[in-house]
């Protein structure tokens, strides 16, 4: 990385972290060890990067608190000490972050990174769908991972996901998200956040060498900018002042929390906490997802060899499959596939 690019970076890095005050053009040249005219540039290609910078006369320079490009050093800024030397790549269009994710898992020296992009052009979802990713107004993420556990334990890490978006959405909002079985989470009945979970597994020993966990939030995405077979279903944070960097950090720092407890990550990142129970923090977390459940108590149709079916909502098993009972009143357990909720059903009512 040449000299400008590490004094932009620098220079972001500062204002972020000090964005309820200015910083003068000289202060900033003393500390990075720069004339103020050098400084004076790299906020300037600042500036055309798009972020917003207020400069005043003989106070000096600071991010507007409207200014919501996604950034490493303001993502950076918010992770917990667990986990702030994780590396963290920002990029401002990608095809997609898990494919991105994908390519990082392929090189000789890939380890453990978060993967983001203010855009997607080809943002993907469940059973091959796309997902809808505009620049500058959604949140699109991948987490790589190289897991200690077999491929059928890591079904819980799509729930820690679900579990980590409703939580960080609540610490910095005063929204409550549902969780839609399996791992759609839904906000006042329209989907909000999609999680696609993809492994690369070791066949011989039916273990995962990596995982990843994308995570595609609309925080303030326009109603109107969706396409139109989407604006009956999807939906948005729609909180103008919610920092994207920030969200970004609160998922990773709660969905990084739950990968430890939950005993996926490395023994040298495990290491840096207590040892607990990853059996008791599955129960845990399987019961927090409960909790959380937009479906449970609902009737939900599904397809079934190509049948459209109907039942009602019981309960999720210990292996995350979901338990349903149909209306002759026998019981059946959904261990993949879409469903939707039966919005007329009786069972329905309150």
């Amino acid at each position: 990385m040449n000299h400008k690019m590490d004094l932009k970076k620098e220079i972001l890095t500062i204002l972020e972290n000090n964005r309820d005050k200015a910083i003068s053009g000289q202060a900033l040249g003393q500390r990075l060890g720069v004339s103020r005219a050098a400084a004076w540039k790299a906020v300037q290609a600042l500036r055309s990067e798009g972020h917003q910078i207020i400069a005043a006369t003989n106070r000096g320079y600071q991010l507007a608190q409207n200014s919501d490009l996604l950034t490493e050093e303001g993502i950076r800024r918010h992770l917990q000490k667990p986990f702030c030397q994780m590396p963290v790549y920002v990029f401002k269009q990608l095809d997609s972050t898990n494919e991105e994710a994908k390519r990082i898992a392929l090189q000789e020296d890939a380890s453990s990174c978060a993967v983001f992009s203010e855009s997607q052009t080809k943002g993907k979802g469940r059973y091959g769908k796309s997902f809808f990713s505009p620049a500058q107004t959604g949140l699109y993420m991948s987490l790589l991972l190289r897991p200690q556990g077999d491929m059928h334990s890591l079904l819980s890490l799509t729930f820690a996901a679900a579990v980590a978006v409703c939580r960080a959405i609540e610490e910095l909002t005063d929204c409550r998200p549902k969780i839609k079985w399996v791992n759609d989470v839904y906000l006042e009945q329209k989907k909000i956040c999609g999680i696609l979970t993809e492994a690369v597994s070791d066949f011989e020993s039916a273990r995962a060498q990596w995982v990843i966990i994308g995570i595609g939030v609309n925080v303030k995405t326009p109603l109107q900018s969706f396409p139109e077979e989407l604006q009956e279903t999807a939906g948005s944070l729609d909180r103008p002042d919610l920092s994207r960097s920030r969200l970004a950090a609160q998922i990773l720092n709660e969905l990084l929390a739950l990968c430890r407890e939950l005993g996926f990550l490395a023994p040298s990142a495990r290491a840096l906490s207590s040892s607990g129970d990853p059996a008791r923090a599955k129960e845990a977390l399987l019961n927090e997802y409960r909790k959380r459940s937009l479906v449970l108590g609902k009737t939900i149709s599904y397809t079934k060899a190509g049948t459209l079916c109907q039942a009602l909502a019981l309960d999720i098993n210990q292996e995350g499959n979901l338990l349903v009972r149909d209306e002759k009143g026998g019981l059946s357990l959904l261990k993949s596939g879409e469903i939707s909720i039966v919005k007329d059903s009786l069972w329905n009512q309150p």
